[in-house]
């Protein structure tokens, strides 16, 4: 299924009527963004790049890329029309930091 205009911003149906099924615009963005972006990539980037806040001298993230954040965002306004821009990034970038600490856990298990 195509977000957006261009062929990058495709997701499995799968991915599309789970994320339409979720019950929050937020829990919706959580599934689009996994859909649209491989773990590894999100793992190693936040919504707009820069600098570690906890960790000035850690390695700079990578930001999410541009054209694929916004068809993520327009979906979920689409399919919620009183969800909040500001409050669907709060979200991903929450989500993205809860991956990592789970991912950081799960090395620090092996």
């Amino acid at each position: 299924v195509q977000l957006w205009d261009d062929d990058s911003t495709r997701v499995s149906a799968h991915c599309w009527e789970t994320a339409k099924a979720q019950p929050t615009a937020k829990r919706m963005a959580h599934t689009l963004l996994l859909g649209l972006f491989s773990v590894d990539v999100v793992l190693k980037s936040n919504l707009t790049g820069g600098v570690n806040k906890v960790n000035p001298f850690a390695e700079r993230r990578q930001p999410l890329d541009p054209k694929k954040l916004k068809a993520l965002l327009k979906a979920v306004v689409q399919q919620n029309p009183g969800a909040k821009i500001p409050d669907i990034r709060k979200a991903i970038n929450k989500r993205i930091c809860e991956l990592r600490h789970q991912e950081k856990k799960k090395t620090m298990d092996s």
